[in-house]
């Protein structure tokens, strides 16, 4: 292997390396569940609230609901996977009900 190849195969090998996945932590779970703690307490605000409380509601949620995705996205771990996929369904329920307040 030339001096060339051995260079490309070393930079491939270290760019793939650099995306990949890191395992989760005990940090990464604490934060999920405080996002998840954020998209139960603005749940009854949300799905029940007065107008325009459900607008406010749905868009913290969901924004809880990204960080808890963001977070998943960072690591290789299943389980942050699917709570980050029950998040996004929240959030989507959450967005679905604010419509009857004409959320932007």
């Amino acid at each position: 292997m030339g001096v060339l190849s051995r260079l490309l195969w070393t930079t491939a090998l270290v760019a793939c390396g650099a995306n990949a996945p890191r395992p989760a932590t005990h940090d990464d779970f604490h934060a999920i569940q405080r996002h998840e703690a954020t998209l139960d307490q603005v749940r009854t605000a949300a799905l029940e609230g007065s107008c325009p409380e459900p607008c406010a509601a749905a868009a913290e949620g969901c924004a809880a609901a990204d960080a808890i995705c963001a977070i998943a996205a960072e690591v290789t771990d299943r389980d942050a996977d699917l709570r980050c996929r029950a998040a996004r369904e929240r959030c989507e329920r959450y967005r679905a009900a604010s419509t009857r307040c004409g959320c932007p």
